[in-house]
């Protein structure tokens, strides 16, 4: 039934809109669907880009959307895309058709009714800037309802909907119609009228969804932000890259990651209560490594195909089989080839070598590769080769050889060369030589020497024009000037070359040597065609030079006049030798450097006299040398150096004086006083000193000295000659013994000479005085003093000892009784005490500061050291000294108690009235002059 749309009230309208609202639940998935997450690859390392892939039709969410158009004339058809999304609608009640509303072609409708439509499409969300004064459904074309337009958006992936369109009836828009209905698209057209008009219709846009990124680096991780693929496709991307640290802000996000990582994305599923659904990947930073290839570094071969072969191995993501290639220099590493996994012949003209496919084989870790190349269009030379492969990750592997450096690939590539040429000597001369040898005692290349001063005249060196196999070499196949060679060696450190062992030629020989035909082969199996022969070996070995030394002493010769170096060489030499001096230090390095002496220390020794064959002299006058160069006496080196006639420099000796083959010479032209004990001019006090006489400036005088040693040749004491009497052990330091000797001065006169020959220009004279020995002196105060003495007097009467008048009276305990002695009338002490000695401690009652002075000899070499019996309990003791100690000096309480098993001591302070304990262990001092009582828990000796 027809149906003006002018009959709707407010109240319809109003209801029509939000029906049309209310469509949009019918747009929204179904919900339930579970929704999926992965990433497009599950190794990766820090270069890739990774794409995360969310699928949920649940986030497709449907969009009320609006168009406006202005101004349209004619009839032509208009598409109109949506301007913007007005608003997304929750899931709600399915919409009702709108049965019975049918197009109103006049556009009539009362303007009260559009307001409200306005109204409503500002509402949510747009604003409608033209005039709208009627409105109108339009159905689906061709259609009789509402339910062919349903129909139509369905086969479109949208759900029900109809499209209104809002405009002015004055603008005489008849004839409006869909035309046709797109994904996000509805196209109307018109039969005639001008003017603005705008639509109504649900569509869809592309949604936008969320995953959480995190990694074993960043454990924290962010969001990412996957948006749709399409307007209604369900399925969301977006990708993100890796890096040593994250970064959020970036485009695409960067993830922190690390070897061994696991980097998860993780995805909350909307409509199933928001259960997480995670994808991992795995990251590795580890290469592919290619092992046992083949041929090996400076393979040879004279096979001009050649099978490439090697193993790459990942035992983590594992080898991409695809990505195996090798790569073959033929211009040793200037330019690289790919050998293509191929088996075409169009390229082998290019590439100037012709190849086969891969050959492939699965081993545990990963491949094993393999691949045949003909080089006989490259032709003999030296080849590199690689080979390379990714893992699953993305790491790239190259082969290499030194595993000890970071080079692989070309930088590091494996060698081999392709020789198809008969075995030669060397074109290179000399290719015998005559001394050279390998030492497999040393290392690297040290052990090939060829150093001419180290050759031997029993080998011979042979040099091919390349590597030869160490199998094919046997003594008999070399002849040395016609006869056999002893033995043949080679040596994998030096494969060109073989060592014979013949018997001892001359310094200068050049023998002849022939390697028999067909005997020898290079490393690539290749023999020699003919017999090798060489002209001549090359002279490798230096002159050797004996050298002589004619001066004075035993060990290094050492003068103080003439010294003379005769030199012999042991061949022919192209000129004299030349003989060098330098003077040396016991650190063996060269001090003379001099405006005479260029710095190194080594100087020309002058002309040299001939004296026969390859036989020459050189005599140095030791002072005038010395002179010229502004030198001292010292130890010098000798160095000989010649070239023989072949060129070869040889040397004898040598400029460090600590090598086992050093030339030395001393020159010394002085001899040192000696230091003498007594000095001249002093004093002893004893009439049996004995006399020292020290010489050892002498074996010092220089760096270098070895001769130490004086002999006397004069010792006089007060004119007696005395030679021969003194004692020593090193012709260095001499003693004479004494005795008898009177009070007064004594004279000593004493020369000697050296290894040199060296003597003092006149007799070292030494005058010293014997003195009676000086008086002990033991200070007093008046009153009572607790005193001692140090050791034993030369007379022990009592008056002999204390000879001061204020003395007036002596006291002693001596062996548990009081012993005492006063001061008589005749002004002698006299009583029970009648001696002092250095056995006990004694009180002395005085009136004067006058000290005790007494005569106490040294400790004689016939009497014992004092040693004092003590009692269990008190006793009166001394402090006795056998050193240079003197009264007032203090010794160690436990020292000099040590003997006993004394508790505790006292000695007595005169002046202040009062005692003075003493303890054991409390690093307490006893003095010497002063007495003590001491108590002994048992009796015991005291031993000084």
């Amino acid at each position: 039934m027809n149906k003006r749309f002018s009959f709707l009230s407010l109240i319809g309208v109003t209801a029509l809109l939000l029906a049309a609202l209310g469509a949009a639940s019918a747009l929204a998935a179904p919900s339930g669907v579970v929704g999926t997450i992965a990433m497009d690859t599950s190794w990766s390392d820090l270069s890739k880009t990774v794409k995360i892939t969310v699928t949920d039709s649940d986030v497709n969410v449907p969009v009320l959307q609006k168009a406006e158009v202005a101004g349209r004339g004619g009839t032509a058809a208009y598409t109109f895309a949506a301007i913007s999304p007005i608003t997304v609608y929750p899931n709600t009640a399915p919409i009702a058709d709108w049965a019975g509303i049918v197009e109103d072609a006049t556009l009539s409708t009362p303007v009260t009714d559009l307001t409200a439509i306005t109204a409503a499409i500002n509402a949510l969300g747009g604003t409608y800037t033209g005039t709208m004064t009627n409105a109108l459904v339009l159905a689906a074309a061709g259609a009789a309802d509402v339910d062919a337009l349903n129909s139509a958006r369905e086969a479109n992936g949208l759900s029900t909907n109809d499209v209104i369109v809002v405009g002015d009836p004055a603008d005489n828009l008849v004839g409006l119609s869909v035309v046709d209905i797109g994904m996000n698209t509805v196209t109307i057209s018109k039969t005639s009228g001008t003017g603005d008009f705008a639509l109504i219709y649900f569509g869809s846009e592309a949604n936008t969804t969320t995953v959480t990124l995190k990694s074993t680096s960043d454990q924290t991780g962010f969001s990412v932000t996957l948006a749709e693929t399409g307007l209604n496709t369900g399925v969301f991307t977006d990708t993100f890259t890796l890096a040593t640290a994250s970064n959020a802000s970036s485009n695409p996000q960067v993830i922190a990651a690390g070897d061994g990582n696991v980097i998860s994305a993780v995805y909350k599923d909307v409509s199933e209560g928001g259960e997480s659904r995670t994808a991992t990947l795995n990251v590795e930073l580890t290469s592919p490594e290619a092992t046992g290839l083949t041929p090996v570094k400076a393979t040879e071969t004279n096979s001009v195909t050649t099978v490439l072969a090697g193993d790459v191995t990942d035992a983590q993501s594992g080898v991409k089989s695809t990505t195996i290639k090798f790569y073959i220099s033929l211009n040793e590493g200037t330019t690289w080839k790919e050998i293509k996994n191929d088996a075409l012949t169009s390229d082998d003209s290019a590439q100037g070598f012709v190849n086969g496919e891969y050959t492939l084989t699965t081993i545990t870790g990963g491949k094993s590769a393999s691949v045949q190349v003909d080089l006989t269009a490259a032709g003999d030379g030296d080849y590199e080769w690689y080979m390379e492969a990714k893992d699953d990750a993305g790491n790239t592997g190259k082969s290499d050889v030194d595993t000890t450096t970071a080079a692989e690939g070309a930088a590091d590539p494996h060698t081999f060369t392709l020789d198809r040429a008969a075995v030669t000597l060397s074109s290179t001369d000399p290719n015998v030589i005559l001394g050279q040898y390998w030492d497999a005692s040393k290392s690297g290349s040290a052990r090939l020497i060829t150093d001419v001063t180290k050759g031997k005249t029993t080998s011979i060196r042979v040099i091919f024009d390349g590597a030869i196999d160490g199998d094919s070499v046997a003594a008999a196949d070399f002849t040395v000037d016609g006869v056999a060679a002893v033995a043949a060696d080679w040596h994998s450190g030096q494969t060109d070359s073989v060592f014979l062992t013949v018997g001892a030629k001359g310094p200068s020989a050049t023998p002849k040597v022939e390697v028999a035909a067909g005997s020898i082969e290079d490393a690539a199996g290749n023999a020699n065609t003919a017999v090798l022969t060489n002209s001549a070996a090359a002279d490798g070995l230096a002159p050797t030079f004996t050298t002589t030394i004619t001066a004075e002493g035993t060990g290094v010769p050492v003068s103080d006049d003439e010294i003379t170096i005769q030199v012999e060489a042991n061949e022919t030499l192209l000129t004299n030798p030349v003989i060098t001096v330098g003077a040396a230090s016991g650190s063996s390095t060269l001090i003379l450097s001099t405006a005479a002496a260029p710095a190194g220390g080594m100087v020309d020794s002058g002309s040299l006299t001939f004296l026969g064959t390859n036989q020459w002299s050189k005599t140095i006058d030791v002072d005038a040398w010395l002179t010229a160069r502004g030198l001292d006496d010292g130890a010098f080196v000798i160095k000989v150096t010649g070239t023989d006639t072949a060129g070869n420099a040889g040397s004898g000796g040598g400029n460090d004086p600590a090598s086992s083959s050093a030339i030395m010479i001393e020159m010394d032209d002085s001899i040192p006083a000696p230091s003498v004990t007594p000095a001249n001019g002093t004093d002893v006090t004893r009439n049996d000193p004995f006399v020292t006489i020290n010489w050892t400036g002498e074996a010092s005088e220089y760096d270098g000295d070895t001769h130490k040693a004086v002999t006397l040749t004069v010792l006089t004491l007060d004119d007696a000659d005395v030679l021969g009497t003194e004692a020593t052990t090193d012709n260095q330091t001499f003693i004479l013994s004494t005795s008898g000797l009177a009070l007064g001065d004594h004279d000593l006169e004493i020369n000697g000479t050296d290894d040199a020959g060296n003597t003092l220009a006149s007799n070292a004279s030494v005058t010293f005085t014997v003195k009676a020995t000086p008086d002990v002196s033991i200070p007093l105060k008046p009153g009572m003093n607790l005193i001692s003495l140090p050791g034993e007097p030369a007379d022990s009467a009592i008056n002999s000892v204390i000879t001061v008048s204020e003395v007036k009276s002596v006291t002693s305990y001596q062996n548990g009784a009081w012993l005492s002695a006063t001061r008589d009338a005749d002004g002698t002490l006299s009583g029970t005490l009648s001696t002092v000695d250095g056995s006990y401690a004694y009180w002395v009652n005085t009136t004067s500061f006058s000290p005790i002075k007494v005569s106490v000899p040294g400790q004689g070499f016939d009497a014992p050291p004092p040693a004092i019996n003590l009692s269990a309990g008190w006793n009166m003791v001394p402090i006795t000294v056998l050193g240079s100690q003197s009264p007032g000096d203090t010794v160690s309480a436990d020292t000099y108690f040590g003997s006993t098993s004394w508790v505790t001591a006292y000695t007595y302070d005169t002046q202040a009235g009062t005692w003075t304990k003493v303890l054991p262990n409390n690093f307490a001092t006893v003095t010497v002059g002063a007495g003590y009582w001491v108590y002994v828990t048992a009796a015991g000796i005291l031993v000084s």
